[in-house]
């Protein structure tokens, strides 16, 4: 069962696909309106430096292998499998915390291998650990609505793509942070009201 639902395809494909892409469509206007702004558009070049993928590898193979590994890799884990459990027993709003306490557990070996995490220790760790529920929120939500770990790996990974990469760093990532988290207000909202 867990197979089948890591290479689920969602039906009807059309809306679940607008939603996956949605982190990298507003990266894509962000980034346009900058360019409308008099920033220049940054070179593709510039997204493969993607945490945790090979360097000097081509665009096309970086993207391929956070994908898999990290879109796919934790989106199997994280809502293909646990979520799935937790959630027979919680609401989905307790389950999305019990997610994202796990999944930032998942993430401590970063703060000493990653300077860019490293960098978030003190105060900083708080907003990143609420932007860790908020993203559980949103993935939980889509999750319920598709049960397809393809489409939350392709979200999963063209977040970070726009977060996590040389261009979106500054504006593109805090306006894309900041609607993550707004729409997770408003999912936490909803499963409050009717769970």
């Amino acid at each position: 069962r867990w197979w089948h639902q890591c290479a689920r395809w969602p039906r009807p494909a059309a809306p679940a696909w607008l939603w996956a892409l949605s982190p990298l469509l507003a990266g894509g206007l962000l980034l346009g309106l900058g360019g409308l702004a008099g920033r220049p558009w940054p070179p593709l070049e510039a997204f493969n430096h993607y945490p945790g993928t090979v360097p000097g590898w081509p665009l096309w193979a970086a993207l391929l292998q956070a994908w898999l590994f990290n879109g796919w890799g934790e989106e199997g884990g994280w809502r293909g499998w646990l979520w799935p459990r937790l959630r027979r027993r919680h609401g989905p709003l307790a389950t999305a915390a019990w997610v994202a306490l796990c999944w930032g557990a998942w993430h401590a070996p970063l703060f000493v291998l990653n300077q860019g995490m490293a960098a978030l220790l003190g105060p900083a760790l708080l907003g990143w650990a609420l932007g860790l529920l908020a993203g559980s929120i949103c993935l939980g939500w889509l999750w319920e609505r598709t049960r397809s770990v393809p489409v939350l790996a392709t979200w999963h990974t063209g977040f970070n793509l726009v977060v996590a990469t040389p261009p979106g760093q500054g504006l593109p990532a805090a306006v894309l942070s900041t609607a993550v988290m707004l729409a997770a207000l408003a999912v936490a909202w909803h499963w409050r009201r009717r769970p």
